[in-house]
């Protein structure tokens, strides 16, 4: 062994080399480092069992890893005062793999490769494949970006039909992916037997949560449906792997395609929950693809927010285990979700580590269904907490599962999520659940669980959501919130973060929320957000207030076209107590509140009817305090409200923000107040805007460049005005001068003279200018403009990154475009 001692330290540090042109015959030094993962693990144990307090080092050197079989670390590895650290050797990309990179590719058609796969591969069921990094779309109709539905038509929660044309495709790997109910989230369904006469798919039932599947479905894994660049497909029968690649004229041989084969490509689990896995680290590593499963459903049986076991995945997976470290790592295009912490496991970090392309979430911490686990005391059940998610980049999760999110919580409580930066999710930002009084109550029965002691069975508590910036989510489900809990425990704190640009895109006047603590979200604290450019219909508000002893203080919610700035109206669960108080509300909502007619009346409980509810908020008012607010402008509800004896500190004045940017471009620290603004008399306090967000020592790029060699969907807008988008589907509806900007749009060296347009409705005729294409704002450079018989237009070449903006005469129904390279 090579042994370095650690500088200050007494202690001194056993140190394994890694090295993929290794041999795993050698001693792993420096000289002499091994080839595999697994054999520096094996050499570490053979340590720990001479020495149980050794601290190791597990040194990769810079190159690419294959993996396919599951690096499973337990106790063994380390526990007590011994760990162990797999690390990067310096700057030099270190990538791990779970799975396989496909090579021999060989030409089918004009835009189609295929290459052999073995055996062993054809009797896995494996459902993803990657293009350096980025999640493929399986072979599907509709295609991506074009909608659900189609001539594929939903009959019942299991039974699809299919076009005359279909009959003889082949649907043995098939799968129907689809929305339940209203749209919250989403099962995947594999298809069970086939009806050609009838042009009837069976397919699995799923969890049957909801009323099952909506109308909103596609299938994927039909090797007919092969049509589109990007899509690829297994066909069993004749033992091929097919593959329209991107940027077809770049040779396949030159790009990492990986085939994924592993669910988990890390496990970190301890034998039980009295032995465990400890003080296990990996730093500066790149962990690349795992494999999804053909069918996913939502929830255990009767037991709302659970996940089944079955489906507790991460491409890192930690149980039992406590102090585990995921540190400055690059988690790319995990099936399920990137990091998994499931039932017992304490006090994991992940910090600094650039998620992306997840199948399900960035990051879930899951455990079990109160009352479940067969825990004598329900507080012995309080096995998952104290962990710290912090200056992550978590962006385009929720590949698969449209309920994915960046980060997401389940009886996980006393947790620290701080300086995350999230976008591009189909649901939530941040969701943390666990269950409403009420929903256990018709479990267990009001003989054991009552309003007081159900908060002993919710450990979903005391966690502290602070400095994050979302963005960009939800934009494929309804009843929605950048930063949502339903059914949590006391004590939950959201502090001083920053949320825009989350439009409601399934029913433009339904439920939605920029913030949104939905039902039973008592004993919240929700302080020093700031909420902007929010866009919805009438059921839009920045933050739902329907709880218990809730208190929304001292929030910025500011120029959002939205239906109403606050929801207050309780819904099924007591609400009493509440306070609304010191908030500056400007340009947001056509309406103030949207109120119960009994909301501001005394002794209103909500509509939840069981008796221990009415008891424990009888004689409360919903509303303990509503005062002290900056509103801006005036709404003439504001009158009826001091009338009722609500708001009658608060003032109508413009709370002067020192802007520096124009409302296209502008950023949570625009929002900043003057020294002389009139909030600070009503005792308003400053907000740490210099605190939001990814810390200084975040290692990875953030520019998320747009390729304009590639598709642009147009409802993947950034920002937008004055128009509707349509979830996966386009945008509508353009008020005169609306317009929607792409940011970061890399027009490489000029190479594009050409723009192609894509209507949604072909046969729609207008006459005169439809849009223009211009480049760093609304009134920007003028690139391209486009009329009503255009379909290609040329464009001006332009070189470097800029954000594009779509700016709109009329209104259009628009698919997409794509820019197109200048041929010799």
């Amino acid at each position: 062994m090579f042994f370095v001692a650690l500088l200050g330290c007494k202690e001194s540090v056993d140190t394994i080399y890694v090295s993929s042109s290794g041999d795993d015959q050698n001693n792993g030094t420096i000289s002499n480092p091994v080839a595999t993962i697994q054999k520096a693990q094996q050499l570490a144990r053979e340590i720990i069992r001479k020495d149980s307090d050794a601290k190791i080092q597990v040194i990769l050197c810079a190159g690419d890893y294959y993996i396919d079989e599951t690096i499973q670390l337990n106790e063994s590895d380390a526990c007590g005062s011994a760990s162990v650290s797999y690390l990067s050797a310096g700057d030099e990309a270190v990538n791990i793999y779970g799975g396989i990179r496909l090579t021999n590719w060989e030409k089918w058609n004009q835009n189609i490769y295929r290459v052999k796969l073995a055996d062993s591969l054809l009797n896995k069921d494996l459902n993803v494949l990657l293009e350096d990094g980025e999640a493929m779309p399986m072979a599907r109709y509709p295609n991506k970006g074009k909608g659900f539905g189609g001539e594929l038509k939903r009959i019942d929660n299991t039974t699809v039909s299919v076009p005359q044309n279909w009959a003889n495709y082949d649907f043995s790997h098939a799968q129907v992916y689809g929305w339940l109910g209203s749209n919250w989230f989403t099962e995947l369904r594999k298809v069970m037997a086939v009806d050609t006469e009838k042009l009837l798919l069976t397919i699995d039932p799923g969890s049957t949560s909801f009323g099952g599947l909506n109308s909103r479905i596609y299938i994927q894994g039909v090797p007919e449906l092969l049509d589109a660049e990007g899509e690829w497909c297994i066909n069993k029968k004749d033992g091929y792997l097919y593959y329209w690649p991107l940027n077809n004229d770049l040779s396949l041989q030159d790009k990492k395609i990986i085939l994924p084969v592993l669910s988990r490509l890390i496990e970190i689990k301890g034998i039980s929950e009295d032995h465990l896995a400890e003080n296990i680290t990996f730093k500066g590593l790149n962990f690349i693809g795992s494999n999804f499963s053909s069918s996913w459903k939502i929830f255990k049986e009767g037991e709302d927010g659970s996940m089944p076991e079955e489906l507790q995945e991460g491409l890192i997976y930690i149980e039992n285990a406590t102090n585990v470290s995921i540190e400055n790592c690059a988690i790319i295009g995990a099936g399920h979700s990137a990091v998994y912490i499931n039932n017992k496991a304490e006090k994991c970090q992940i910090k600094g580590c650039h998620i992306k392309e997840a199948g399900f979430c960035g990051i879930y911490a899951n455990s079990y269904f109160p009352g479940s686990g067969n825990y004598e005391k329900p507080m012995d059940s309080y096995i998952n907490k104290k962990h710290v998610f912090t200056n992550n980049y978590i962006h385009d999760c929720g590949k698969y599962i449209g309920g994915g999110c960046g980060i997401q919580l389940f009886q996980s409580g006393d947790n620290t999520i701080t300086h995350n930066l999230i976008h591009e999710m189909p649901r939530y930002g941040i969701s943390y659940k666990g269950v409403r009084n009420g929903v256990l109550v018709e479990k267990f029965g009001e003989d054991k669980i009552n309003y007081e002691n159900h908060f002993d069975y919710i450990h979903t508590r005391n966690n502290y959501i602070a400095y994050n910036e979302i963005y960009n989510v939800c934009r494929s489900s309804f009843d929605f919130g950048a930063i949502e809990s339903w059914g949590a425990g006391k004590d939950n704190v959201w502090d001083t973060n920053a949320i825009h640009d989350i439009d409601q895109s399934v029913e433009w006047d339904g439920w939605a929320h920029g913030l949104f603590p939905d039902d039973a979200s008592d004993y919240l604290t929700v302080k020093n957000n700031i909420v902007y450019e929010l866009k919805g219909g009438k059921a839009t508000g920045a933050i739902m207030v329907k709880s218990f002893n809730q208190i929304v203080e001292n929030n910025i919610f500011v120029d959002n076209q939205i239906g109403r700035a606050l929801t207050m109206a309780p819904f099924a669960e007591p609400a009493a107590g509440n306070c609304v108080r010191n908030n500056i509300i400007c340009n947001s909502g056509v309406d103030l509140y949207d109120v119960d007619k009994n909301s501001f009346s005394k002794g209103f409980y909500g509509f939840y009817e069981n008796t221990f509810n009415k008891e424990y908020v009888k004689g409360k008012s919903v509303f303990a305090e509503v005062d002290k607010n900056v509103i801006y402008p005036h709404y003439s509800q504001l009158d009826s409200i001091k009338e009722k004896g609500w708001d009658l500190g608060s003032i109508v004045a413009d709370p002067l923000f020192d802007r520096k940017n124009s409302q296209e471009n502008v950023i949570y620290s625009d929002y900043q107040l003057k020294e002389n603004s009139p909030a600070y008399q009503l005792g308003f306090k400053p907000i740490e805007y210099h605190k939001i967000g990814l810390l200084p020592d975040f290692g990875f790029e953030v520019l998320r460049k747009r390729n304009l060699s590639r598709i642009i969907e147009t409802e993947s807008y950034n920002r937008m005005r004055g128009l509707r988008p349509i979830a996966a589907t386009g945008i509508y509806h353009m008020e005169s001068g609306a317009w929607t900007k792409y940011e970061a749009v890399d027009f490489s060296q000029g190479d594009y003279n050409q723009c192609a347009i894509y209507y949604l409705d072909s046969k729609s005729k207008k006459s005169g200018t439809l849009f223009e294409l211009r480049i760093d704002s609304p009134s920007g450079e003028l690139i391209g403009t486009v009329s009503s018989t255009d379909s290609v237009i040329p464009v001006k070449q332009v070189t470097g990154i800029h954000d594009l903006y779509l700016v709109f005469s009329q209104s259009i129904g628009l698919d997409s475009f794509k820019f197109v390279e200048i041929k010799d």
